[in-house]
């Protein structure tokens, strides 16, 4: 719930910034370097929301073309193994291996929860409203 609270705030940060008629008229009597560090922390968190929609979308998972998990922590992956879709724990090592499932029969990735959701592919190629996909 935290990172729902904190969408919201950078979203109320948005709706401030894109109510004035011009983003500079705001920094007129900052320093450069202040109005330069007030855009990277805008863009970072535009990029916050963007990962939390990604996850939500996806239900956290992650599929590997993406990226790979942090190396040695115990996450959820789903696998391909003879035709048949698995769910279950494993960890990836420091070499990038891991130590149930062949590397390039995993599909997906997950932080470690109690109980997963399954992984969805289609969920994966949702678009924003501006048409931008996510």
């Amino acid at each position: 719930m935290k990172e729902i609270e904190k969408a919201i705030e950078v979203l109320d940060k948005l709706s401030f910034f894109c109510g004035q008629r011009a983003g500079r008229e705001l920094w007129n009597d900052k320093p450069r370097e202040v109005q330069d560090e007030d855009i990277a922390d805008f863009n970072r968190d535009i990029e916050y929301l963007k990962g939390i929609i990604r996850k939500h979308m996806k239900d956290g998972w992650i599929p590997v073309e993406e990226r790979l998990p942090i190396p040695n922590k115990e996450i959820w992956v789903t696998a391909k193994r003879n035709g048949n879709v698995f769910t279950s724990t494993d960890t990836m090592t420091e070499k990038g291996y891991f130590w149930n499932y062949e590397k390039e029969n995993i599909l997906a990735w997950k932080e470690k929860e109690l109980i997963p959701e399954p992984y969805r592919p289609e969920r994966s190629e949702q678009k924003c409203f501006c048409g931008c996909v996510l």
